[in-house]
C-alpha cells in the first residue's frame, strides 16, 4: 500500500515537472517565432487625409514630443531607470495623461506632429488605445504610424513587463503622398533582442504644389542598449538618408527623440551621480548651413525616471536636453521653442519648431 502511494506521487511528480519542461519549451518556441523583426524597408499606411497642400517659401510649425506610452507622467517611476515600480502609474492616470497631451496638441495646433513611444494594446498603458485615441480627435488630418516594440510577453524585470505594442506617430493638417518605415541597426543580442526596441526612422513626403521638390519629414527615436557608439551609427545612417534628400533637391527635417543630449556649456543641467547620462549629440556629423536644434536653453526636454517628479525630489532627479531637430540647409529655422509642462503627462517635454522653405 505505501509503496503504491509512494509511486504515484513520484508519477504525479514526473508529470508536472515534464510538464514545466513542455510549457517553458513551447513558450520559447513561440516567442521565437513570433518575435517582432521587422524588414529594414516598410511602406506605411496612410490613414485619413488633409487636404492642405504646400506652397513653394511655405512656413510651417512641427511639434516632436515623447509622450511616455501614456503611463510616465509626473507620478512614475520606473525600476529599470532606477525607480521602485514596473507598473509606473494608474488606468485612470494614462486616460488623463492621455487626454490632456490631446488638449495641448489642440492648444498648439501645429501643422506636423511627430510623437514617439506611442502605445496600443499594452500591459504598461492598461491596454489604452493611446495611438487611436489621439487620432481620432483631429479632423481633416492624416497620419501614420511605426512599430518600434513589439512584444507578446516582455518577461522582466518582476513584476512581468508583459505585453507591449508601440512606436512613433506623424499627424498632419497638410497633404503627404507616401509614409515608409526604415530600421536603424540594433546590436542587443539573444534572448534580449527578442524583446526590445527595433528603432527606427518614419519618413513621410509631401508634394509642394507646382515644383518637382518635396518636403520630406522624419519622424525618429534613437535607442542603444550596449554600445555607445551604435546611436552613432544610427546618427550616420540618418544623415546619409537626409543627404541623399537634400541633394535631390527636397526640403528634408528630422525630429524627434535623439536619445543624445543637445546641451551645450551654457544651456547644460547638472550631472545626478548614478542616472544615465546622454551623449552629446553627433553635430559635426552635419554640413555647415545644416541647423542642429533643441530650442532655447533652460528647459529640460527629458527627466529620468529614477523618482516622481514633484516638490522635494527634483535635485535627484536627471534632467536632459535629448529632443530636437535637424534641418537641411534650404529650410530656415524661425524658431524653436520648448514647452514646459512640468513633466505632468510625459516624462518629455515638447519642443515646437517653425520653418520656412527656402
Amino acid at each position: 500500500m505505501v509503496n503504491a502511494i509512494l509511486r504515484f506521487f513520484r508519477n504525479v511528480l514526473i508529470f508536472c515537472v515534464a510538464l514545466v519542461i513542455f510549457i517553458l519549451i513551447a513558450g520559447w518556441v513561440f516567442i521565437n517565432k513570433t518575435a517582432y523583426m521587422p524588414e529594414n524597408w516598410e511602406e506605411i499606411e496612410i490613414s485619413g487625409r488633409s487636404e492642405n497642400v504646400i506652397s513653394p517659401g511655405a512656413s510651417l510649425s512641427i511639434l516632436t514630443w515623447n509622450i511616455g506610452n501614456g503611463s510616465s507622467g509626473s507620478d512614475a517611476d520606473w525600476l529599470l531607470d532606477g525607480g521602485k515600480n514596473v507598473v509606473t502609474t494608474t488606468e485612470e492616470r494614462v486616460k488623463e495623461n492621455t487626454a490632456a497631451i490631446i488638449a495641448q496638441l489642440h492648444e498648439w495646433n501645429p501643422q506636423v506632429m511627430l510623437l514617439q513611444q506611442v502605445d496600443f494594446n499594452s500591459t504598461r498603458s492598461y491596454y489604452y488605445d493611446v495611438q487611436n485615441t489621439i487620432s481620432d480627435s483631429f479632423e481633416e488630418t492624416s497620419s501614420s504610424f511605426a512599430l518600434d516594440h513589439k512584444a507578446h510577453l516582455v518577461p522582466w524585470p518582476w513584476p512581468m513587463i508583459g505585453k507591449i505594442k508601440g512606436g512613433s506617430m506623424t499627424l498632419l493638417q497638410i497633404n503627404q503622398s507616401y509614409a515608409e518605415r526604415y530600421a536603424l541597426t540594433a546590436t542587443a543580442k539573444r534572448p534580449d533582442s527578442l524583446f526590445t526596441v527595433r528603432p527606427c526612422m518614419l519618413v513621410t513626403r509631401y508634394p509642394i504644389y507646382g515644383v518637382e521638390n518635396e518636403l520630406v519629414i522624419v519622424n525618429i527615436r534613437l535607442m542603444t542598449y550596449e554600445d555607445p557608439a551604435e546611436i552613432v551609427t544610427q546618427m550616420t545612417y540618418l544623415r546619409d538618408y537626409m543627404k541623399k534628400e537634400y541633394e535631390e533637391g527636397n526640403f528634408v527635417i528630422a525630429g524627434g527623440d535623439f536619445h543624445q543630449s543637445f546641451a551645450t556649456e551654457e544651456n547644460s543641467f547638472p550631472v545626478v551621480e548614478g542616472r544615465w547620462q546622454a551623449q552629446p549629440v553627433a553635430r559635426d556629423l552635419f554640413e555647415e548651413g545644416w541647423t542642429v536644434t533643441t530650442g532655447g536653453g533652460g528647459i529640460p526636454r527629458e527627466r529620468s525616471l529614477n523618482l516622481p517628479y514633484k516638490e522635494g525630489t527634483q535635485e535627484q532627479i536627471q534632467l536632459s536636453l535629448t529632443d530636437g531637430f535637424i534641418t537641411s540647409s534650404n529650410v530656415k529655422v524661425e524658431s524653436a521653442e520648448v514647452k514646459d509642462l512640468q513633466f505632468v503627462s510625459s516624462n518629455h517635454n515638447p519642443v515646437l519648431l517653425r520653418v520656412t522653405l527656402q
